[in-house]
């Protein structure tokens, strides 16, 4: 039986699938070692053998393991909730016919997936008009709810651009441009305890900027120590 107790004076344990039994007699077609295929008392966990750290990201094998050493319960950090607002009288919510001059707001919905991927709990809060009283007003429902807010465009220098002048009236702003491409208009507002990220309107400027910038955040709210993507090195030939 797998798993049971050694009779006493044994020291090997030979598997049935190489033995073939006749009547009161054993035929043994593969040879064993002394201890082969034995486990012994600890050796899988050593006494006082730090099993997790903090920061261990808690996946199935690790699930597993709390529940081999009798732990069903464990501290973790919990997810951080994400606020997102879509900014802009250019935008067309999903479901609704498309005016000319008019665009999809898409820029939500991957944020959204990209909040759930990366560990957090979205909340959509919808599109802000580019109005500073509506917009500051949707903010700040959203910083009652949320540990974090993404807004997605409005925060350029034109005249309908009132993103990050609501944004400085709430908090102070850490930094706001940077020298990259797409994504050179992102930003970050500290609010109490809580980060604003502000992100361009163009669809793959949020995707990269979310990647580079938010998604660590979001994983170092949540107690991860690994924040980063690992570097890869490619051959082309």
């Amino acid at each position: 039986m797998t798993g049971a107790m050694m009779p006493e004076g044994a020291d090997a344990v030979v598997m049935q699938e190489v033995t073939q039994r006749d009547g009161d007699e054993v035929k043994i077609f593969e040879g064993v070692d002394k201890t082969g295929n034995v486990r012994f008392t600890g050796e899988s966990v050593a006494k006082e053998q730090q099993v997790m750290g903090k920061g261990k990201y808690l996946r199935p094998p690790e699930v597993s393991m709390l529940a081999s050493l009798n732990c069903p319960e464990v501290t973790v950090y919990r997810k951080p909730t994400v606020a997102i607002v879509s900014t802009g009288d250019e935008l067309t919510p999903l479901g609704e016919p498309l005016e000319p001059g008019k665009i999809r707001d898409s820029n939500r919905y991957g944020l959204y997936a990209q909040v759930e991927e990366a560990g957090g709990i979205p909340i959509d809060m919808g599109i802000a008009p580019d109005d500073e009283v509506e917009t500051e007003r949707i903010f700040r429902a959203a910083l009652a709810k949320a540990d974090a807010l993404i807004t997605s465009g409005g925060v350029s220098v034109g005249e309908h651009d009132v993103v990050k002048s609501v944004l400085a009236r709430l908090g102070k702003i850490n930094f706001w441009r940077v020298a990259m491409k797409p994504g050179k208009t992102a930003g970050l507002t500290a609010f109490r305890t809580e980060n604003l990220f502000w992100i361009a309107g163009n669809p793959v400027s949020s995707l990269v900027v979310f990647e580079l910038f938010v998604r660590p955040a979001l994983l170092k709210m949540a107690g991860h120590t690994e924040l980063l993507a690992s570097d890869l090195q490619s051959h082309f030939s």
